[in-house]
């Protein structure tokens, strides 16, 4: 058991099943929770500084590197900040295509976190591997739901991670349509296994934790994942989110603060401030103010993006035609985006040059927004758990931590917790 009756100071050292790696450090005196900082052990890796006197149009190849999960998600972002700063409005075609391909990203990133990140935690093992023999079957549909993401990017994309067919204001290669012919029956197929997800997760709902805070999403009516007016709970900011959101730079990580508090972004926010992308579970039973209810979230989006995609792709006849141009530069170009990665809603902004050199840059990930959120939800919810065993606190924190299914190589620019 753990005493609380004096000082007593916690490492989670290299928390587990995270994509990165990073601490938890603890000062408890007695039941309060005096500090709980997320300690980043990750170099910085310099985002900014990598399209930084490059041309414009390198920038959204070279920021989809920045992370092999949202690969897709910081190659959209960066596409519609150039378009932007070019006023180009791409056809009807790339932006349906685009909307598919991103999609396919959610799809490759939720199914991995839920089967392989969380679900261990609740069915009592320690990894998936564990898993395998008692829960072999589920793990194989894991594997066939999430190739169906892998099979969009790479038909769409030109391959399933960093997607190289994309470019400002088009595509470089377009997809034929009898490989969308077999998406769509693909598609199609692994439907029932994102159903059986959706009540996979829907069993393991229940008020763990809650803490009321402030969100922020895309918002709009289709629940679009890259289009939409970046908001809060009660008022947009879209552009103006210099004037809203607060950075902090760190060494190494970035996080940041709305109005001097932290935020959450995400499947929750998502939820909370656009309602449920699938009718049938507007009205289901879950915490908004609740971290844990992430991952059945999780699961309805994954159920989305099939049946969008499903519609999209149905509809679409594949046609050849060069991607927009710009024919000439202005002294001064600037232009901002915003999408929504898996984890939240990713930044991109960038000022180049009558030359076409990137000369600013900022990117601010969903994992720097959500750090603080992070921090705050374990100082309130670490005194309800003190009384467990040291083990079971520990394994508590690093679900909550999990359920922002936090990539922490997004935030240097995770769990060892250490007892302070």
């Amino acid at each position: 058991m753990l005493l609380v009756s004096k000082m007593k100071k916690i490492t989670i050292d290299h928390i587990c099943k995270i994509y990165g790696h990073a601490n938890l450090a603890i000062k408890v005196d007695g039941k309060k929770v005096q500090k709980a900082e997320l300690e980043i052990f990750e170099s910085s890796r310099y985002f900014e500084s990598i399209v930084k006197g490059r041309s414009y149009e390198e920038a959204p190849e070279l920021t989809s590197r920045i992370c092999g999960i949202c690969s897709t998600a910081h190659q959209m972002a960066s596409l519609k900040a150039m378009e932007h700063a070019l006023n180009i409005e791409p056809s009807s075609q790339t932006k349906k295509l685009r909307e598919v391909l991103h999609m396919g990203g959610i799809i490759q990133s939720h199914v991995f976190h839920l089967y392989f990140l969380a679900l261990p935690d609740y069915l009592g093992y320690d990894s998936a591997i564990q898993m395998s023999k008692k829960h072999g079957k589920k793990l194989k549909e894991a594997l066939l739901l999430r190739k169906i993401g892998n099979d969009i990017i790479t038909i769409i994309g030109g391959r399933p991670v960093h997607p190289i067919s994309c470019r400002i204001g088009g595509f470089d290669k377009l997809p034929n349509q009898d490989d969308i012919n077999k998406l769509v029956k693909s598609l199609k197929e692994k439907r029932k296994i994102a159903l059986k997800t959706i009540e996979l997760m829907k069993g393991f709902l229940k008020k763990e934790f809650e803490r009321k805070t402030e969100v922020i999403a895309l918002r709009n009516k289709d629940h679009s994942f890259i289009d939409g007016v970046v908001s809060t709970r009660e008022k947009e900011i879209e552009e103006d989110y210099r004037r809203y959101i607060k950075e902090y730079h760190g060494e190494p990580k970035k996080t940041t603060t709305i109005e001097g508090k932290s935020y959450r972004v995400g499947p929750l926010a998502r939820f909370t401030i656009n309602g449920s992308p699938v009718k049938k579970y507007d009205k289901i039973k879950l915490s908004l103010d609740s971290p844990f209810s992430s991952n059945f979230i999780r699961a309805v989006e994954i159920l989305y993006c099939i049946d969008r995609s499903i519609e999209i792709l149905e509809n679409i006849k594949i046609k050849k035609e060069a991607p927009r141009e710009k024919k000439r530069l202005k002294n001064v170009n600037e232009g901002f985006a915003a999408v929504e990665a898996p984890r939240g809603v990713l930044f991109h902004h960038y000022r180049f040059n009558r030359h076409g050199r990137v000369n600013r840059a900022n990117i601010i990930t969903p994992t720097a927004q959500n750090l603080r959120s992070i921090e705050d939800d374990v100082k309130v919810f670490l005194p309800h758990i003190l009384k467990k065993k040291k083990k079971d606190v520990v394994l508590e924190l690093e679900k909550l931590i999990r359920a922002y299914d936090p990539c922490i190589s997004c935030s240097t620019h995770f769990l060892e917790v250490r007892w302070l």
